[in-house]
């Protein structure tokens, strides 16, 4: 599998054990049990990677790829990160809550599918009837547009469920609801792919934009997003992450890596957590961000064949 310059840079030579997984001792959780009793690989890193046969490659990558954003957030403290990894490919993804070709993070797993490649993602994501407009755009950007956008879709999400863990356990946020835990994960992988990969970040652009000019969606609302979340559907899901990405642009544009900070700050996590109407939300972000967030909340909700 051929990658990008930034994947080519971060692939480590690695050890593979492949075992039948035991649980480990100390105390085990859900996930833990779930992922254990499955037949994997390890491959021993600062991050655990257990992954499905013959995928290793996949897995490395996302392994690694962990290692450096790690590196890049948390200087000599990278214990701080306490996770572990599952790469699975379609016959192992079962007694999950969310269906395959999702990405998620869930009681220290991040958890993504191993055998994704453009045609699949196309399919899986929504995207198959446009693909020919998609890869001409993304032409300007990359000889080989489909095995690009592969690599897009893999260093973003990544980073994107990395982001939900460095926003609550590292920077102790506590996003008031679905929709800005999920902005803010993204958020920080926008920081990240601002620092380090102005490439991947050009071609998640181009996507993003054209995904949504090409997708009508059935929910549209942050009532719809908060109240169903991944019920919405997976291509429906896509949509709305689609439509929060101007909105971390231009909050970017103006505040950087500093509106991370902001945001703990406007929501720190405590032992309770108020409950916030989505006006009285809107008007606290509206604060912090020079209202910005209502104008792009806005644009999101309104239905442009009305």
């Amino acid at each position: 599998m051929k990658t990008n310059s930034l994947l080519k840079f971060l692939f480590p030579a690695f050890l593979v054990l492949t075992v039948v997984l035991q649980e480990m001792p100390g105390q085990t959780s859900r996930m833990d049990s779930l992922i254990f009793e499955k037949k994997l690989n390890i491959i021993e890193g600062s991050i655990p990677l257990y992954c499905s046969p013959y995928y290793e490659e996949r897995g490395t990558m996302a392994q690694s790829l962990l290692d450096h954003i790690i590196g890049t957030y948390s200087g000599n403290g990278s214990g701080i990160f306490q996770l572990k990894l599952a790469v699975l490919d379609s016959s192992r993804w079962s007694g999950f809550s969310f269906p395959y070709g999702f990405f998620f993070i869930h009681q220290g797993w991040i958890v993504i599918p191993a055998d994704l490649d453009f045609q699949k993602f196309s399919h899986l994501w929504g995207y198959s009837g446009f693909t020919q407009t998609l890869t001409e755009k993304l032409r300007g950007v990359s000889a080989n547009p489909e095995e690009f956008l592969t690599d897009v879709h893999y260093i973003f999400t990544i980073a994107h469920e990395l982001g939900h863990y460095y926003t609550e356990k590292v920077l102790n946020a506590s996003p008031p609801d679905s929709w800005t835990a999920e902005w803010m994960a993204s958020y920080f992988a926008t920081d990240y792919l601002h620092r380090n990969d102005a490439k991947t970040l050009e071609g998640l652009n181009i996507w993003e934009q054209t995904y949504t000019e090409e997708i009508t969606p059935k929910y549209r609302s942050l009532q719809d997003f908060n109240t169903r979340y991944a019920s919405v559907g997976l291509q429906n899901y896509v949509w709305f992450h689609c439509m929060f990405q101007p909105m971390i642009n231009d909050i970017y544009s103006e505040y950087g890596t500093g509106f991370m900070e902001l945001f703990a700050e406007t929501f720190p996590r405590t032992g309770t957590r108020n409950e916030l109407s989505q006006e009285e939300l809107l008007d606290i972000l509206d604060r912090i961000t020079g209202d910005r967030a209502s104008y792009w909340v806005e644009i999101m909700e309104s239905d442009p064949e009305l």
